[in-house]
């Protein structure tokens, strides 16, 4: 099987409008900030679009792992494959990050490497504001 990942993207928010099908992305990022660690981000959505030379039922696997390569996600989703240019929206809810640093979002396509996106996570420092 021959893939070719177009994009990944990670958003906010994405849907496909009814009738049209277009693709809608809301709050695309790379990166995330957090005052505190470990910290949930409550959502968000991955979306990725990739040919493919093989149709049909398919598996997509998406692995999130930290700078350490320490899993701290995966997950499988069942795919049927109708046309050579195919996109897959996941949902990720309550996903916790421990520390700042890079992860990466890895996906395989029944075994077969897909493609990776990393995100970004920081610390970000508050600052006390003194009002006279």
């Amino acid at each position: 099987m021959t893939i070719k990942t177009n994009f990944i993207l990670a958003c906010e928010q994405a849907f496909l409008t009814a009738g049209s099908g277009n693709l809608n992305l809301i709050g695309v990022f790379n990166n995330i900030t957090s005052d505190r660690f470990p910290f949930t981000y409550p959502r968000f959505d991955l979306v990725v679009n990739f040919d493919v030379d093989t149709l049909g039922a398919h598996t997509l696997e998406t692995r999130i792992t930290d700078h350490d390569n320490q899993e701290i996600v995966r997950s499988s989703l069942p795919t049927k494959v109708t046309t050579n240019n195919f996109q897959v929206i996941a949902h990720f809810e309550n996903l916790s990050f421990t520390k700042p640093g890079r992860y990466h979002v890895n996906l395989t396509l029944d075994g077969v490497f897909a493609g990776q996106q990393t995100l970004t996570v920081t610390h970000a420092i508050k600052h006390k504001v003194n009002i006279a």
